[in-house]
């Protein structure tokens, strides 16, 4: 199973980065991050399972939206994947790990 604990930042498609402090027990993730001036707490569904990651992060202002990240690590040793607004799945970008797992 790949431990995504740390801080390392999400590269995304769409021309934001979102700064991630994860830590994980098991399969489940826990944590915080942030992008720009706006932070988000990491769900209680975070999970990884085996070499798949799955992200889900609660922006505030509470209420505010909750992004999606799926991902799974590749040859390459980063994890890659979509991410999207569960607001609006319709609109996704595709997005990697500047680290390597």
């Amino acid at each position: 199973m790949t431990n995504v604990s740390g801080d390392w930042n999400i590269i995304q498609s769409n021309g934001f980065t979102v700064q991630v402090h994860l830590r994980q027990d098991g399969e489940q993730i826990f944590g915080a991050a942030s992008s720009g001036k706006s932070s988000a707490e990491v769900a209680s569904d975070s999970r990884v399972v085996g070499d798949n990651f799955l992200l889900v992060l609660i922006w505030e202002p509470a209420g505010g939206s909750v992004g999606e990240y799926h991902g799974i690590v590749g040859v390459n040793r980063r994890l890659t994947g979509v991410t999207f607004d569960r607001a609006n799945p319709g609109s996704q970008a595709s997005w990697f790990s500047d680290r390597f797992f």
